[in-house]
């Protein structure tokens, strides 16, 4: 067994100072603890809330999926029963010859139909022919007036009305007889002529069209009011229509049938088209003050979203289940069947004692976390205390720290640790310069070598003669004036979003679009160039060095950007054709006396903004294609900062017209316009280098 060292043994003769307790960094834990079994009581509260809200909310949607199953199944029986009327009522019809006024045991049947189902507002039989008997349930229908006659009201104890059309024979005529409840004629009506051909109703049309069974939304054509029919076609023996039945639901009756179905407490039911549009309860069955129409549209844009059919949601801070399942008719559209149920109509005491029991367990928890926050200064003050002298050491600050009070013993062995940890470092820093002991005490990431393809516009700088201007110069007012130079230069660029990629002598590269993107990456670049230019315009007069021109070339195209370089040094920066591209178009501006060359793709890019014109077509070393190479001159707004002059939009317009002359062939009249260019521009290098060409191909021509 070892022998304790020298700090072992203080401590130990500390621990047992009668006056001075001492105590291990277990006591604190041991309180912690304590505290901490409170702190689980409250996260097992928390938990059983959670599970139980979990629970009761999946037993609420249960209940509410099972309120929908049932008002599904109510609607399946209404329009499944309409359904099968339609197919009873086809068996009383053998041919077109049934479908007549005088089929009594037809329209005995139908009136039997209607006055037993409460929910059917009409049925009707057409021919082919246009003949058509039909019974209306008044009542049902809301009819309260003549048909011919609508501002005389109907006799007292009108239930029914059997219309009778008849459009084949000698006497074509439409007969209304009005019914009261034991099938007594109390009332009739001729219409003189046939002016309704049942016919021409789109249920017909429908059916006779497809051939088979049709459901459809449509206005009642006696009260005006929504209902909903089923139309079934009759065949021959040559599957060719010859007759349909249509039975119309009435949505009232129907809305009624199913405000029956009880849904909780305050739930609601409705029947929805396949977009969201209410069908039942009909629109004059809701108030203005009823929330269910605007929960239900809510509740349909998110089933459209999610195609969910069971899920919460709230409106005006109130949460609502929502169970929506869908209910198709045959051969035609869906209806979707929603239930909407208050959460509140679930369980609310149970919610309202776990509630209050979170309240209690927050008020002990913050009883809790005070008594916590005491405990735990024992333990932490000390130690941020010696995590600062930490933090300065490690920033090579070995000012002697004040001892540190404490009566932990592990804190006060750290201490002592810390202590002689600085104190070993102050040595060490003497023998090995302090950024490589810097370097090894701090953690970064490091960073790789990588890159990716990336479409950029790249911009090259450089200053007219610099070689022979900064011979003149010493080197400390040569490298203040350069630096001026490009600090102005440089803020331009990182305005504009661009990057600096390099400074290269007296030249600067730079481009767009990288490290993150840019819109309008070449307009951006030209802007920048266009408002350089002016800066070295402006300082010509009082900087001496900037006397010469800088010339700039700017070109776009996809490039290779990236941290470029080796493990041990590396840059970010880009490299590629188009980079080559930009210091070359940079260098070819000596040739033409210009300032700003753009390539053809910046060309494209910029638009009609600038004010530009044709320089050449060129073959750029290090390339097998030629471009199109443009002049930048100004912007062409007038009245800008950098808005071209109104001499210069002439000359860019005249000598662009003669470039496609050129272009074009026209060799005498590009020469002419080249020669009158020159008489009113005579300083104008490029238009002179066109004329040389031009007498240069006469020549050759005439030899």
């Amino acid at each position: 067994m070892s022998e304790p060292n020298e700090n072992q043994e203080n401590i130990l003769k500390m621990r047992w100072r009668p006056k001075q307790l001492i105590w291990r960094i277990q006591f604190d834990i041991v309180s912690i603890f304590i505290i901490l079994i409170c702190t689980f009581s409250l996260i097992t509260s928390f938990y059983t809330y959670y599970t139980n809200s979990r629970e009761l909310t999946d037993l609420s949607f249960l209940v509410t999926e099972q309120a929908n199953t049932r008002i599904t199944s109510t609607v399946g029986d209404i329009t499944n029963q309409a359904v099968l009327l339609a197919q009873v009522t086809k068996g009383m019809i053998l041919n077109e010859k049934d479908v007549s006024g005088e089929n009594q045991t037809l329209i005995s049947y139908l009136l039997n139909l209607v006055s037993r189902e409460f929910s059917i507002s009409n049925v009707a039989v057409v021919s082919r022919e246009g003949n058509s008997v039909s019974v209306i349930n008044l009542i049902v229908s809301n009819q309260l007036y003549y048909h011919l006659d609508p501002s005389k009201e109907l006799p007292s104890g009108s239930q029914y009305a059997l219309r009778i059309v008849t459009r084949t024979g000698p006497n074509p005529s439409e007969v209304w007889e009005y019914k009261d409840n034991n099938m007594n004629t109390i009332a009739t009506e001729t219409i003189p002529g046939i002016y309704y051909d049942p016919r021409g109703e789109s249920w017909y049309h429908k059916v006779a069209e497809w051939q088979h069974m049709h459901w459809q939304m449509m206005p009642s054509a006696l009260s005006g009011q929504e209902i909903v029919s089923v139309t079934s076609p009759l065949l021959n023996s040559e599957k060719k229509v010859f007759a349909v039945v249509n039975v119309g639901l009435s949505l009232d009756q129907m809305s009624n049938v199913i405000a029956l179905q009880t849904v909780e407490k305050t739930g609601r039911a409705f029947v929805l088209s396949s977009d969201g549009e209410i069908i039942v309860p009909i629109s004059q069955n809701i108030t203005q003050q009823d929330v269910f129409p605007f929960v239900m549209k809510q509740a349909y844009e998110q089933y459209a979203k999610t195609n969910e059919g069971k899920f919460l949601i709230t409106n005006e801070n109130k949460k609502y289940l929502i169970c929506i399942t869908e209910y198709s008719l045959e051969f035609t559209d869906r209806w979707l069947i929603a239930v909407v149920v208050p959460f509140d109509d679930f369980f609310a005491p149970i919610f309202r004692i776990q509630k209050q029991t979170i309240l209690i367990s927050i008020a002990i928890l913050i009883f809790f976390i005070f008594l916590i926050n005491f405990a735990s200064k024992h333990i932490s003050s000390p130690i941020v205390k010696l995590a600062g002298v930490v933090n300065r050491i490690q920033n090579f600050d070995f000012q002697e720290p004040p001892k540190m009070k404490s009566r932990i013993s592990e804190i006060i062995v750290l201490d002592s640790s810390i202590r002689s940890m600085g104190n070993a470092l102050q040595s060490f820093g003497r023998y090995i310069p302090k950024e490589i002991v810097k370097t090894l005490i701090k953690q970064g990431q490091e960073i790789k070598i990588g890159g990716e393809r990336r479409e950029l516009t790249v911009l090259f700088s450089d200053i007219e003669n610099f070689t022979t201007v900064a011979e003149s110069f010493e080197i400390e007012e040569l490298t203040q004036t350069l630096s001026e130079y490009f600090e102005a230069f440089s803020k331009i660029i990182v305005n504009s979003e661009g990057t600096i990629d390099k400074f290269i002598g007296d030249s600067i590269m730079a481009f767009w679009n990288a490290p993150g993107p840019v819109v309008d990456q070449g307009s951006k670049a030209c802007l920048a160039a266009l408002q350089c230019l002016k800066i070295t315009n402006n300082q010509n007069e009082t900087n001496p060095f900037l006397k010469g021109r800088t010339r700039f070339g700017i070109h776009s195209g996809e490039a290779i950007v990236g941290n470029i370089g080796t493990s041990e040094r590396m840059n970010y920066t880009a490299i590629g054709n188009v980079v080559n591209t930009a210091a070359r178009l940079q260098t070819l501006n000596k040739i033409y006396n210009t300032s700003i060359m753009i390539s053809e793709p910046v060309h494209e890019k910029i638009g009609t903004r600038f004010i530009t014109r044709p320089l050449d077509f060129i073959v750029v070393k290090g390339r097998t294609k030629g471009i199109t190479v443009f002049e930048l001159v100004g912007l062409k707004e007038e009245g800008k900062e950098l808005s071209a002059t109104p001499a210069q939009v002439e000359l860019c317009t005249s000598f662009t017209k003669a470039y496609e002359m050129l272009l074009a062939g026209k060799m005498e009249e590009a020469k002419a316009s080249f020669s009158a260019l020159h008489e009113k521009f005579p300083s104008d290098t490029v238009t002179q280098l066109y004329l040389e060409r031009l007498h240069s191909e006469a020549r050759k021509k005439n030899t």
